[in-house]
């Protein structure tokens, strides 16, 4: 069988590919005799199976590996390394159990940084372009290692994904430049534009009230029907009731639905949108100032292709 490898980024450690398939169990064996610290890390499973993001497949998808060796309590350092398999991965993490049995935490993260002293790390999704994920927290000793355990470091999708299909309306154009989306919120809940994860307590906080814009400010010419359609994705903080305009030359357009018999429009503008999980919104332009109301949105299905940028398979 293929190796798949892993690539080392972090230069103070020397990272080890333990190949996934039939051999696995003679190689993980062998690891286990000796105190080297061997990771599984794997994309998003069980009940957010539904987490969808610009990060659809690892396809070396740079992640940080934070980690602890008691007594210490803080995740305050983390090392990186590339993951390439959808299915799963085995990391030599270049560290040894240490003799006298204490525990070893591992928690994981994306994108790539380094936490602060108190285990923090905090990323600006002001321009709805960041994937942030997180996964769960795994320890072991050395007479129970953590692959041993078959646990795993499983990443989740923290954020909304809102895929925007521009295009004109059939038999229509829309010569005014468009600029691109901004979000903000529709109630009382704000829209924040900053998120720290919080490594040891494995939560998030959202903060800085604000809105988010994505797309392109040389502005771009919506494409009429049949042709491709352009693509807008942004992600945004759940849970948050939002509204959304269509920023163009002449001034904002917001956006409003028609027709919306899966209730996700109004879940988006009442409620917000659910962590880890993809709404599709078409929209159909005509003339200069007018969005034609033929929009429909689509929740994320399992099984179909990206929408975005990004070609691969989705976990």
């Amino acid at each position: 069988m293929e190796k798949r490898l892993i690539i080392p980024a972090f230069a103070l450690l020397a990272f080890a590919l333990v190949a996934v398939g039939c051999n696995d169990n003679k190689e993980l064996a062998t690891s286990q005799q000796s105190r080297s610290i061997i990771l599984s890390v794997s994309s998003p499973t069980g009940s957010v199976a539904a987490s969808r993001a610009p990060v659809d497949s690892w396809d070396n998808t740079p992640v940080s590996v934070a980690y602890m060796f008691a007594p210490a309590v803080v995740f305050d350092r983390a090392l990186t390394v590339s993951v390439t398999d959808n299915t799963g991965e085995h990391v030599n993490t270049g560290m040894e159990y240490p003799l006298d049995n204490s525990v070893v935490s591992f928690i994981g993260y994306h994108p790539v940084a380094a936490p602060n002293a108190v285990g923090t790390i905090t990323y600006d999704i002001s321009k709805g372009d960041v994937d942030v994920m997180m996964s769960n927290s795994v320890s072991g000793t050395l007479s129970n290692t953590i692959i041993g355990q078959g646990t795993k470091l499983v990443f989740e999708h923290m954020l909304t994904r809102i895929t925007f299909k521009l295009q004109c309306a059939p038999g229509q154009s829309y010569p005014e430049p468009v600029f691109g989306m901004r979000a903000s919120a529709s109630g009382a809940k704000s829209l924040n534009t900053a998120v720290t994860l919080d490594l040891g307590a494995e939560n998030l906080t959202f903060k800085i009230s604000g809105g988010v814009f994505t797309g392109d400010l040389n502005g771009f010419v919506i494409p009429l029907f049949g042709a491709p359609a352009v693509i807008v994705d942004m992600m945004l903080q759940p849970d948050v009731p939002l509204a959304f305009d269509v920023v163009s030359l002449t001034g904002d357009r917001s956006i409003t639905i028609t027709g919306d018999p899966g209730g996700y429009w109004a879940n988006l503008t009442a409620v917000g949108g659910e962590r880890g999980k993809q709404y599709t919104v078409e929209l159909a332009f005509s003339g200069e100032m007018i969005l034609a109301q033929n929009i429909t949105v689509t929740p994320w299905i399992n099984g179909n292709q990206n929408l975005g940028g990004n070609s691969g398979t989705w976990w």
